[in-house]
């Protein structure tokens, strides 16, 4: 058989999302450069990792240093149990494909290539399900030992099945043959309420077995497994093959007739060297020759009782195996394991065995320890997910770094199962990696826990938007997004037109999809509105919804083009001659002109602008008129998005491939236009920008006690600020001769101030960035400069002016009436974009009026005097 590398020979037709993998032992290291790499390449963006809770103690703190995926990308969790959690299953999981992988190996460099290994693949897609069977009741059991797993972790798993069409949580027929071909049939084994031992006698023949072969590295050194085959198969030849020096032997077994020893490094397999080093065998593997049938159990278990139990007793491990049937008696030359054996007689290895008795005792020890099942991190709060805490009052918990360096220990009360603990330090919040238990003196009471990091793990969830969206973020921060992806993106969540979710027969049924919570990359701006400040859903959405991250990649993008472009120049500097003049390089324009097929593509664009701002416009009425509303991190990135996209799309030029007759010159989205449509720049931006100051008198922005959305509101805020002035300066510029275009956009500017501050000094230098994004040539930063430092002026003297009124729910809004005309004011007409735009006066004023003494609003004055009477 021929040496393969791990998960690079997934099938290339199948689309994975998400896996599991169970695992005895784990290299960080291995997994995190050999493993998540080819995973991520496969588009495989879930990860979860469940491991021996000792043996992931050995590694956590010893050899985290230098990870650069830890807590980000995938979860781990150990996983408590009597004896060793020993499995070694992977389950790739698609929308259409599943895949188990199930063997020997661990997750480490020995596990996947330095040793003998054997593994077992299973496939299964929508066409081709004869397999799935097997792969279904593989993700139950999985699902059974990680039923302990709380917090993100467990949430994570929810997310393989309900984005699976092919899994589900039922559980079907368990250790049965399932037939996959004539000659090939194939069962499950695994210590759960009954042994392996207890399963197997259900599916092996018990008069026909003449031979059986054993490759394993362990034994009971009693022999006792083996003696359990031989009182179960008197009549049967068991062959066990041992490595020299290597292993666990059965040393102290006493010579029997039936039961003989021979060398490893005596199979073809051991000879057939495929590395320079020294190869030890891993494999367990039991062959069971039955004439015309043979049965080969592959997969986790030893030869030890622990592993394989008895008739009365599971085994204290958890294992899994798969056990084939077939009519083809040349598997095991396949698998090399023929040859010339030579005889060995057991040894007793001393280190080795030393090695196996302080993993027991560790193992026993664990026993007796608080079990952490989850740690969940958000900014400076920890949530900490525990049990087994009868035996202890009080302890510190101690928060430590990827290179085992303690950061921080908390004293806590142990009286509840879920814990919540706040970093003390804010330049820890980065550095976290690891928890762990201790007592007053220091000593360990409890396993350690890598700490989930739910900012960036809450952007894995596989499901079709997330996706989609993480492929999109990419492509705007590699600079490869096509034009319109963004403004697709949301005008397809904003239809609902999320891919169906198909079943499979068997499969989840419709209540159980309709109870699944929508992921936050499907929520559109109007479903964010809608959700409950307080709730679960909002907090995630703070920092994982669509616009927050479409948001953050866009600035990350031109952040890095415009360092890019810096240092460019500053090389152009440094290598011109001080006295001979060079021709500076040419630079690529960010609004170069895009290429379309026809006017029909050209207007079929224009409409989907259209309806993108229109979407827009609803939302931004939605959260005004919606009580008790807090303005947050999505509101402010959703208008950046829209700002950033009109300033973008405007008079952008467009060339068609193929030749029109008319040799008129087309844009994307024309700067002028109708000020009360948004079917141009300016109007787009008074209607907008009215609506969304509308909203800044509305609500109050939310306080969040947390530190990174403070920091973030706090940048939008300046990122905000500085969006709306350059482009209210813009319409001033082209509307200097347009008395209402001019007014329009000096109110919203007063208003923009009142709600987020002056402009930060040294704001000019923006405004060059946003004229190099923008194909509006018309403009030069000292013309927009001087309209916005006169504006401020203007600004500073409004309360003194006569024009306007201040309210602290309508904001600034020029006075278009005063009623009555004479005598003292009673009631104010006001006017400002934002409101309803009057096509009698040409103007944006608001409907009702607006009661001077008492600052609230009425229909009419004819319905006040009627409701007085």
């Amino acid at each position: 058989m021929s040496e393969k590398k791990l998960f690079h020979e997934v099938p290339k037709t199948a689309d994975f999302h998400s896996v599991v993998m169970t695992t005895y032992s784990f290299d960080f290291h291995h997994f995190e450069s050999q493993v998540l790499r080819p995973l991520k390449s496969k588009g495989i963006t879930n990860v979860n990792i469940f491991a021996d809770t000792a043996m992931l103690d050995q590694s956590i703190g010893f050899s985290t240093g230098h990870l650069k995926s830890l807590s980000t990308s995938y979860s781990i969790n150990g996983i408590p149990c009597v004896g060793a959690f020993h499995p070694k299953i992977t389950i790739l999981a698609g929308e259409k494909d599943v895949l188990l992988l199930q063997g020997s190996g661990n997750i480490t460099n020995g596990g996947h290539g330095k040793n003998h290994e054997v593994f077992s693949v299973f496939y299964a897609n929508n066409e081709d399900q004869s397999q799935l069977p097997l792969i279904q009741e593989a993700w139950n059991y999985v699902r059974v030992l990680t039923k302990r797993i709380e917090g993100l972790s467990a949430e994570k798993l929810d997310w393989v099945s309900s984005n699976c069409n092919l899994l589900t949580e039922s559980i079907g027929d368990k250790h049965q043959f399932v037939k996959i071909t004539n000659d090939f049939s194939a069962a499950l084994v695994y210590n759960e309420a009954t042994s392996i031992w207890q399963q197997l006698q259900g599916l092996l023949p018990s008069d026909t077995i003449k031979n059986i072969k054993i490759f394993s590295p362990f034994y009971d050194e009693k022999g006792t497994f083996m003696n359990l085959l031989a009182s179960r198969y008197p009549d049967c030849q068991i062959e066990a093959f041992l490595q020299p020096d290597k292993g666990i032997h059965p040393h102290k077994m006493p010579t029997q007739k039936n039961i003989k020893f021979f060398s490893w490094e005596s199979t073809n397999r051991a000879k057939s060297t495929v590395a320079k080093f020294d190869r030890k065998l891993h494999s367990k593997i039991i062959w069971f020759d039955a004439g015309e049938e043979q049965y080969g159990l592959f997969g986790s278990p030893n030869a030890t009782i622990k592993a394989f139990g008895t008739e009365s007793n599971r085994g204290s491990n958890d294992e899994f195996a798969v056990l084939i049937k077939v009519n083809d008696q040349s598997i095991l030359e396949e698998l090399e394991l023929t040859g010339q054996f030579q005889s060995w007689k057991p040894q007793e290895i001393l280190q080795v065995q030393g090695i196996e008795n302080d993993v027991e005792e560790e193992q026993i020890r664990n026993a007796r320890k608080i079990k952490l099942l989850g740690s969940d991190q958000d900014g400076k709060k920890i949530t900490l997910f525990i049990k087994d805490i009868a035996a202890y009052k009080n302890a510190d918990i101690v928060i430590y770094n990827h290179w085992g360096e303690e950061l921080e220990r908390i004293s806590i009360i142990l009286k509840d199962n879920k814990i919540r603990v706040e970093l003390i330090e804010t330049n820890n919040i980065n550095a976290v990696a690891y928890v762990q238990f201790v007592d007053t003196k220091g000593n360990s009471i409890s396993n350690k826990q890598i700490v989930n990091s739910l900012h960036d793990l809450w952007n894995t969830n596989p499901s079709i938007e997330n996706r989609r969206l993480m492929k999109l973020g990419s492509l705007i921060e590699s600079g490869n997004n096509k034009f319109f992806d963004v403004i697709t993106f949301f005008n397809d969540i904003q239809s609902g037109k999320r891919i169906p979710e198909k079943r499979s027969s068997g499969g989840t049924s419709a209540n159980e999809n309709e109870n699944k919570e929508t992921p936050a990359a499907a929520i559109s701006y109007e479903e964010a509105i809608a959700l409950s400040k307080e709730s679960k859903e909002h907090h995630h959405l703070l920092k994982q919804h669509s616009s927050i991250r479409i948001w953050d990649a866009i600035e990350r993008y031109f952040n890095e083009l415009a360092m890019s472009e810096e240092e460019e120049d500053m090389n152009d500097e440094e290598e011109a001659d001080a006295t001979t003049s060079r021709d500076r390089r040419d630079k690529k324009e960010r609004t170069e002109p895009v290429t379309l097929n026809s006017i029909n593509v050209l207007n079929s664009r224009r409409r989907a602008i259209e309806k993108f701002l229109n979407n827009y416009l609803a939302g931004l009425k939605l959260s005004t008129s919606t009580k008790n509303y807090k303005l947050g991190l999505i509101d402010m990135a959703m208008f950046l998005i829209v700002m950033k996209h009109l300033i973008e799309f405007t008079e952008r030029k467009i060339i068609f491939k193929v030749d029109e007759t008319n040799q008129e010159t087309y844009v994307l989205y024309p700067l002028s236009g109708k000020l009360s449509e948004l079917t141009s720049f300016s109007g787009a931006i008074l209607n907008l920008l009215g609506h969304f100051v509308n909203l800044l008198f509305h609500a109050p922005f939310q306080e969040v006690d947390d530190e990174y959305i403070n920091t973030k509101l706090k940048h939008y805020k300046t990122l905000v600020k500085r969006t709306a002035l350059f482009s209210l300066a813009m319409i001033k510029e082209n509307y200097k001769n347009h008395e209402q275009g001019d007014k329009w956009a000096n109110i919203l500017a007063f208003n923009i101030i009142n709600q987020l501050g002056l402009p930060e000094e040294g704001f000019e230098k923006h405004l060059e960035e946003f004229l190099k994004n923008t194909s509006i040539k018309n403009q030069e930063i000292n013309n927009l400069t001087t309209i916005i430092n006169n504006g401020l002026v203007q600004y500073n003297s409004f309360k003194e002016s006569n024009e306007f009124h201040f309210s602290d729910s309508l904001g600034i809004c020029e006075i278009i009436k005063r009623i009555p005309l004479s005598g003292p004011t009673k009631f104010l007409k006001l006017g400002r974009p934002g409101f309803e735009y009057n096509f009698e006066s040409n103007d944006f004023i608001l409907s009702k009026l607006y009661n001077y003494e008492t600052g609230k609003m009425q229909s009419s004055l004819q319905k006040f005097n009627k409701s007085k009477i």
